[in-house]
């Protein structure tokens, strides 16, 4: 029993389903407490946080995430790097799970101002690292970490521990104002120089027309292989 606002303060713990966006109840559990029998705050319960969500915040993020050696096969991402694939990964998880938080360019290609870096910051705090999660977070096979960073020109947002069966965030830093990783000015981009009214249906136009690419440079690798069977089986007869 403590004491607090002049009088004696005693603790629970109350018990609540809560739908999340996946329309899946999760039990929750939150501390209850009474101050002379009056239910109240619990001493320092606005200051917690919860570890399974991280902070995206305004300026540039730094990441350690893990992405799987063997990645699996997508017709998506056919001729796509896994350096591109990685970065197309951490632009989607913001974008996707963080709401007010705006890291890609309206009309540049996916991912494109995401920085994979050369190790990590000297000099940035952890933030949160995946041990903290109170759920089990692995991904499928062996995995490469890789530091990257994106700039947030949006608000501050939060978004649960982003992970798949690929990748995994293993970490997130702390922005420095002194550090060169977390203080250097925001990058270029393409429409930024356009401006809004240009960029936004033309970023709109290659997202529709995005899937047809893919599988149009699929199809055309195909026929090329083709072409060469047939023209290699012709010098044999």
């Amino acid at each position: 029993m403590t004491h607090h606002r002049g009088g004696s303060t005693r603790g629970g713990i109350r018990h609540h389903l809560h739908s999340g966006r996946d329309n899946v109840f999760y039990l929750y559990e939150e501390p209850e407490c009474f101050c002379d029998g009056v239910p109240c705050q619990c001493p320092d319960t606005g200051a917690l946080a919860n570890k399974d969500f991280l902070t995206i915040y305004p300026g540039w993020n730094v990441w350690d995430v893990y992405q799987v050696n063997d990645l699996p096969f997508s017709l998506m991402m056919v001729g796509v790097s896994p350096e591109r694939q990685l970065r197309i990964w951490v632009e989607d998880a913001v974008r996707l799970g963080a709401p007010g938080a705006l890291v890609a360019d309206s009309i540049d290609l996916k991912g494109g101002q995401v920085e994979i870096l050369n190790g990590i910051p000297a000099g940035l705090k952890v933030d949160q690292r995946k041990e903290d999660v109170s759920s089990s977070v692995l991904v499928s096979g062996s995995a490469t970490l890789h530091t990257v960073r994106f700039f947030n020109r949006g608000d501050k947002a939060s978004m649960s521990w982003p992970h798949d069966e690929s990748y995994l965030l293993d970490k997130d830093y702390v922005p420095s104002p002194t550090n060169p990783a977390t203080a250097s000015p925001a990058p270029s981009t393409i429409a930024g120089g356009l401006g809004s009214g240009v960029g936004q249906p033309i970023k709109d136009l290659l997202t529709e027309l995005e899937p047809f690419l893919f599988i149009g440079g699929a199809v055309g690798i195909l026929w090329i292989f083709r072409k060469e069977l047939f023209k290699n089986g012709k010098r044999n007869d």
